[in-house]
């Protein structure tokens, strides 16, 4: 699993309770795309709980809209 490409400690984000998932391209920024450490906290345990993406490569990015999101 992959974060966004603005993550870390020098840019911490709010946390906003949802987040974007992607494959093993990155995510693109449409409305933020950065991710605060909350909400890839939030995303990681999320794909560990749902089981949904095995072995697979994904990353998270953060966004400013719930609308379909996870």
């Amino acid at each position: 699993m992959s974060p966004a490409l603005r993550f870390g400690a020098w840019m911490p984000g709010e946390r906003l309770g949802h987040y974007r998932l992607g494959d093993d391209v990155a995510v693109q920024p449409e409305d933020g795309g950065a991710i605060s450490a909350a909400d890839y906290a939030l995303g990681f345990v999320d794909l560990i709980e749902k089981g949904e993406h095995h072995r697979e490569q994904v990353n998270l990015a953060g966004v400013r809209s719930s609308t379909g999101l996870r």
